[in-house]
């Protein structure tokens, strides 16, 4: 075979390569553990971030998001939840976590600041979000978040929502869930949109 043939040949296999690795796109990851949601659940957070600046939901599009609902005040299940994820992030090793977006249920108390240094304790990059009531019972409503004045302290529904490529919850996780196990999906999730963005980059 001619040197001009053969190099012309494998100039196509390489461009035939190409292009099929550009049509696999990454499958979404198989999670093991938490539940399934509910259809319907998740949607837009439009709200206002722990440095006052207004926040939508969009701007974390292409990156591993799990969302938490609470109150800088709560001593029930936040704390819990804190604890939890730090123990994760400890189980995750050297792998980048997922980013932890913390919605506050008493936007009349947790005003930016005091979510800023609330959410410290989930990470550098951890988002603190408030709103009006009205804003804050809308986005509780979408998560399917229950709320109840108990006494001197609100009662609330705890739940991690991991969101998928779409920002739409693809796992729920108990803050019972015990963080090794939390660890390992949430660890398959980060590969998962680590391949993604490299896939879309392959794509440009």
């Amino acid at each position: 075979m001619r040197p001009e043939r053969r190099a012309l040949i494998g100039l196509l296999l390489s461009t035939a390569a190409v292009g099929l690795r550009a049509q696999i796109t990454p499958r979404e990851p198989a999670l093991q553990h938490g539940e399934a949601p509910l259809p319907g659940l998740g949607g837009p957070l439009d709200l206002i971030d722990q440095h006052g600046k207004p926040f939508r939901l969009q701007q974390l599009k292409g990156e591993a998001v799990i969302v938490f609902f609470g109150f800088t005040r709560c001593s029930q299940s936040c704390p819990i939840a804190l604890a939890q994820w730090q123990a994760v992030v400890a189980n995750m090793g050297m792998r980048r976590p997922p980013r932890v977006v913390f919605v506050t249920l008493d936007p009349l108390s947790d005003d930016p600041a005091a979510l800023k240094a609330y959410v410290a304790g989930f990470g550098p990059q951890a988002i603190g979000l408030t709103g009006t009531p009205t804003q804050i019972d809308e986005a509780a409503r979408r998560y399917g978040i229950g709320v109840e004045q108990g006494g001197k302290e609100l009662a609330h529904s705890a739940r991690w929502f991991l969101l998928g490529p779409e920002l739409r919850p693809m796992r729920a996780y108990k803050v019972s869930t015990p963080p090794a196990l939390l660890a390992q999906d949430l660890t398959k999730a980060q590969q998962f949109f680590d391949a993604n963005t490299a896939w879309q980059k392959g794509r440009t």
